[in-house]
């Protein structure tokens, strides 16, 4: 018969971990999450839908007869002092400008 060895010591396990993987993957969530709040914050305000707002306008009068916001309907919100319309008509005229494409610009956006 063979002697028994002697036993030896247990591997320390570290303290802090969770029990179960579901805790976990928690954790993990929680501590994303948590990240993504403070990346966001300072996009979830209102200069921030303003802005939003002035790059789909802009995308719209870059379409020109495909958008599906009349160039009209645009010009019209400018005119009545709507800033996020009034910034996105300034970008595009300024953009046509700078190309040397004023002049090929719809006539309600040229006046």
């Amino acid at each position: 018969m063979i002697a028994k060895r002697k036993r030896e010591p247990r591997i320390p396990i570290a303290t802090g971990l969770p029990a179960t993987f579901a805790k976990a993957e928690e954790a993990e969530i929680i501590d994303t999450l948590e990240q993504w709040h403070v990346r966001l914050a300072d996009r979830l305000n209102s200069e921030a839908g303003h802005e939003a707002v002035r790059d789909d306008m802009l995308r719209q009068l870059e379409r020109g007869e495909d958008a599906s916001l009349p160039v009209a309907y645009i010009v019209a919100m400018a005119d009545a002092q709507h800033p996020p319309a009034d910034h996105a008509l300034r970008i595009y005229i300024h953009a046509a400008i700078d190309a040397d494409r004023f002049n090929d610009l719809p006539v309600q956006v040229r006046a």
